[in-house]
C-alpha cells in the first residue's frame, strides 16, 4: 500500500483495492493503521486531495 501511495499519491482507495486484489475495507484499515503511526496524512480533503507520505 505505502509503495502505491508513493507512486501515485492522488490514488482512492479502490484503485488500491483493484491494484491489491483485496476488499477496499482491507485498504481502509491499512490506512488507519499508517495514519495512526503518523507515516502519511491525508491533505485537501477526500474527494479532490492526496496523501502525504513522510516516510
Amino acid at each position: 500500500m505505502l509503495a502505491l501511495l508513493k507512486e501515485n499519491t492522488s490514488i482512492t482507495t479502490t484503485e488500491m483495492a483493484k491494484q491489491l486484489s483485496v476488499n477496499r475495507r482491507t485498504i481502509l484499515r491499512g490506512l488507519d493503521v499508517l495514519k495512526d503511526k503518523g507515516i502519511i496524512e491525508r491533505k485537501d480533503g477526500k474527494r479532490y486531495g492526496y496523501w502525504k507520505v513522510y516516510e
